[in-house]
């Protein structure tokens, strides 16, 4: 499968649930990334009972965690859902568009959402109406990637097909790696508070997971790559080096801001009960 140089969604060829290997890449990055998502949550203090929104679920490992560990019940949104079929059992499974005006999900407790607004080009409109997503008090929890400078990533094949692989998520799909870096005012001048920023620098070599979500990462930019000057030699040696036990190099910086919607005072009513 080519990737069209036109403008795409993130699911649309790239990424795609129908190419090669995407379900065992995201159930990498899953493995890697969940534990750290895990301890940010429950360290906010998301408790049983609480009804949660998973926008852009994937293979629903988060969802099913919360549903199953913190007694929450769970809506797992996502354009593409074959990697959801086998989690209607535990969680409400919706096919749906966020960015989309007229969606419309109700109201959660939690609305939470990894790699999806960095990804998608309406990321301005859409932060803010996920706020009409939640409740009085409710908590906004968002994590996105924010590009390393080419000048940290050591290796000189790697470092031209990172740097490459960027440039086709900005060109082709629209992606913004910085746009995380302004979450905390971004938050701040919705209205949120209780805002706090974790930052998270997972290892190529370290992680095993985050090994091999970047080689799937990696792979699915060939065409791209390719086309762009990069010569398969290469590009394969990028790929070997990823591959060595002891390669340890970066790749992205997850950012997670987290904000709550304030609590109406007793002047000001939840407009939902008045």
């Amino acid at each position: 499968m080519t990737v069209d140089s036109s403008a795409q969604r993130y699911g649309d060829v790239l990424f795609s649930s129908g190419r090669d290997g995407e379900r065992e890449r995201l159930g990498a990055l899953a493995r890697a990334l969940d534990p750290i998502s895990r301890d940010l949550l429950l360290g906010l203090g998301v408790a049983r009972g609480r009804h949660c929104l998973d926008v852009g679920a994937g293979t629903g490992t988060l969802g099913r965690w919360l549903s199953r560990r913190v007694g929450a019940r769970v809506t797992a949104v996502d354009r593409d859902t074959a990697f959801l079929r086998d989690c209607s059992g535990e969680l409400d499974v919706l096919r749906a568009d966020v960015t989309d005006p007229g969606f419309r999900p109700g109201r959660f407790d939690l609305v939470h959402a990894r790699l999806v607004l960095a990804h998608v080009r309406e990321r301005e409109d859409l932060l803010p109406r996920m706020l009409s997503w939640l409740k009085p008090g409710g908590l906004l929890v968002l994590t996105d990637p924010v590009v390393i400078p080419a000048t940290q990533l050591l290796h000189p094949h790697y470092r031209a097909a990172v740097t490459g692989h960027f440039r086709m998520m900005a060109e082709v799909i629209g992606s913004d790696l910085h746009f995380a870096d302004r979450y905390a005012q971004a938050f701040a001048d919705l209205g949120l508070t209780g805002i706090g920023v974790h930052t998270y620098l997972p290892v190529v070599g370290a992680d095993r997971g985050f090994t091999e979500f970047v080689e799937g990462t990696l792979r699915q930019s060939r065409h791209f790559l390719l086309t762009h000057g990069m010569r398969p030699a290469a590009f394969e040696e990028a790929l070997d080096h990823v591959r060595r036990p002891g390669t340890r190099e970066k790749f992205f910086e997850l950012r997670t801001a987290w904000g709550r919607v304030p609590l109406p005072s007793p002047r000001d009513p939840d407009p939902e009960h008045s």
